[in-house]
């Protein structure tokens, strides 16, 4: 009993404390003082922001997009670390993004220089017999020596998939080339495109200059050379005359240091003076070829022999024929860009799968976003 009489006073202590801190607290909704922190205030958690369907579509879209773009880097890249030998025809129907080694023959008066920065220069070989179909892509600076015809291993790719092609194009067409074929292939074509020596074609019309190498076959140059024997041009004339192959009136047609030069004319010009220099003993002298350029044109050469100063020349005398020809590079151009490796590409993987990362989690969070912002709120309002 003395137990149960002192028992209410041990709790009255504890039911008073908290009935202090009753009256201690303020009433909700009551006005916090000044200086004060509200703990409704401080107990707010605030919602974590989605992410909108503007940018979840936005990043799925440039994530596949960037994948895409890179698809061609990762087929070069899967490619093996030694190069396939091809041919031309290889290069041209060939798919591109492949490793591969070409021995081709090449144009070499026709090489073009593109810049691709302030520090990056290319120089672009076209592929003889191909009409601007095929091209060589090297180094362009001027301290690397660019191959001829030899071995270029590098990485194949379609020309309008680089960022060199309306630059190539707009060059290449915006210009005349010198280009040279035989007459037989002139007459050939008639009014139709003439085949180069390269092998390629090109369009001329009748009206069109062009211009005609001639090796004149009744003329000759001869070179001599002053020396202790024959010191000076008067006793080099003497004994050419001497010889038979100059007239008593003849004078040099050229003046040089340490030696002069004569014109003559004669049937089988060349090889009748060589014949009667070897015969005098005249060893410091040689006789060479006249060359001679005639302008025509297209029209005029189709029409009948070449006629210069009223004479006819044989076809046999017309070395080569010169062309201003314009040219134009086709839309399925195929470029050997000289130096790439799969090795260099080693990224490409690794950076496909972090882009497909990236797109499938972004497109979950469109598929949220949709929920969130289009069919809950269309659910609730039915």
């Amino acid at each position: 009993m003395a137990d149960d009489a002192h028992a209410p006073d041990a709790a009255a202590p504890t039911s008073g404390r908290a009935a202090a801190a009753r009256s201690a607290a303020p009433e909700p909704g009551a006005p916090v003082p000044a200086g004060t922190i509200d703990p409704e205030l401080v107990r707010l958690r605030q919602k974590a922001p989605g992410v909108g369907m503007v940018a979840a579509l936005s990043l799925v879209v440039l994530a596949g997009w960037m994948a895409v773009r890179l698809l061609p880097d990762l087929r070069f890249s899967r490619a093996g670390a030694e190069p396939m030998a091809i041919g031309t025809e290889g290069l041209l129907a060939g798919p591109a993004d492949r490793f591969v080694e070409l021995r081709p023959d090449l144009v070499g008066s026709q090489v073009v220089r593109l810049r691709g920065g302030k520090a990056t220069e290319f120089r672009l070989i076209p592929v003889a017999g191909t009409g601007d179909r095929a091209w060589i892509v090297v180094d362009g600076s001027p301290w690397i020596e660019a191959p001829l015809n030899g071995g270029y291993a590098g990485r194949t790719r379609a020309l309008d998939d680089t960022p060199m092609a309306s630059a190539l194009r707009g060059y290449v067409a915006g210009r005349t080339w010198p280009l040279f074929a035989t007459l037989a292939a002139v007459r050939a074509a008639g009014a139709g495109p003439i085949t180069t020596v390269s092998g390629d074609p090109v369009t001329v019309a009748p009206t069109d200059a062009i211009e005609v190498d001639l090796v004149l076959a009744d003329a000759a140059t001869i070179e001599v050379t002053f020396n202790t024997r024959l010191p000076d041009e008067a006793t080099w004339r003497a004994a050419l005359v001497g010889a038979g192959i100059l007239d008593a009136a003849a004078r040099p047609s050229e003046m040089q240091k340490g030696g002069a030069r004569y014109g003559v004319q004669r049937p089988d010009a060349v090889a009748d003076v060589t014949r009667r220099l070897e015969a005098a003993g005249l060893w410091a002298a040689r006789a060479s070829a006249v060359a001679r350029v005639v302008p025509t044109t297209l029209g005029e050469l189709l029409r009948g022999p070449l006629t210069v100063e009223g004479r006819v020349v044989p076809d046999a005398q017309v070395k080569l024929v010169r062309i201003a020809g314009r040219r134009v590079v086709p839309g399925d151009a195929r470029l050997l860009i000289v130096g790439e490796k799969p090795a260099d590409y080693w990224y490409a993987l690794p950076l496909v799968i972090a882009l497909g990362v990236i797109a499938l989690l972004f497109t979950w969070a469109l598929a949220r976003a949709v929920r969130r912002e289009l069919i809950v709120p269309r659910r609730a309002a039915a």
